[in-house]
């Protein structure tokens, strides 16, 4: 993760330049066949800059790829306006900071090692990089607008508005390996209390083996940190519905112990 130096000018371009060399640099302690993700905030303006040449540049120890391989001058260019992802707003009056100006610039990216564009043990998912929340009718204007409509309905728009004058980069992952699930004995527990399976879509099975007269309480928490559910165990097993849950992952931890655990949520 990375936030390079803004603004425009030589100067600036330079300076982005030598922090994507740092990013070359570290790169160079792992194996040629790594999987490596390099995303954030690049403030690039152009694919002819220094630093996305530099990104990009095939001879590095671990050669990297733009996923959505568009290269162009993307500041202000209206041909680009399905991957811009700043600003999402015209004027930045009122947030206390952030740019204006509207949806003009291709500021955010998630670059990935190029062996993650072929390798089928971890494979970037063709079409599924977004600029989230970006229709691709919304040039120059406020992402929330009325005319900016599309498969980001009103309410995700809204909140993206009110949340950051720049959009999230999303994009998918597979992978044809075998995704293990864990499957513990009930009676062969190590830990105070553990799942029975880490990937659940609709029922999870917590064990507490050890159950006390203290308070059993345990709360489930997204990866925001909100708690989504408080429940206690009823003897050594309790089963959970989790089907309304949406998709991802989240935390169990107990209200007594430092103890925490996490899992993933499918549909």
């Amino acid at each position: 993760m990375t936030h390079l130096k803004s603004s425009q000018g030589s100067a600036n371009q330079q300076l982005r330049l030598s922090m994507v060399e740092a990013f070359v640099n570290d790169t160079q302690q792992l194996e040629e066949d790594a999987f490596v993700l390099f995303a954030g905030d690049f403030n690039i303006y152009t694919s002819t800059e220094p630093a996305y040449l530099e990104i990009l540049d095939q001879t590095n120890s671990v050669a990297m790829a733009d996923p959505i391989n568009t290269p162009g001058s993307w500041n202000n260019n209206e041909d680009f306006r399905a991957i811009h992802t700043q600003s999402t707003r015209t004027s930045s009056s009122g947030f206390g900071g952030g740019a204006g100006g509207g949806l003009d610039d291709r500021f955010d990216f998630i670059m990935v090692s190029q062996n993650m564009m072929t390798d089928t043990n971890l494979k970037y998912k063709t079409e599924s990089y977004k600029a989230y929340g970006n229709n691709g009718n919304c040039y120059n204007n406020n992402i929330n607008d009325i005319n900016c409509g599309g498969v980001y309905n009103q309410i995700i728009r809204e909140a993206l508005y009110n949340m950051s004058d720049h959009l999230p980069v999303v994009m998918e992952l597979e992978t044809d390996q075998e995704i293990v699930i864990l499957d513990v004995p009930q009676h062969a527990v190590a830990q105070p209390f553990s799942l029975k399976n880490t990937m659940v879509s609709d029922l999870l099975t917590v064990y507490n083996p050890q159950p006390s007269n203290q308070d059993d309480s345990f709360g489930i928490f997204n990866t925001l940190g909100q708690e989504i559910l408080q429940f206690k165990t009823s003897g050594n097993t309790t089963v959970l519905n989790v089907a309304q849950f949406a998709e991802g992952l989240y935390y169990i931890s107990n209200k007594t112990s430092s103890q925490t655990l996490k899992f993933l949520k499918t549909f």
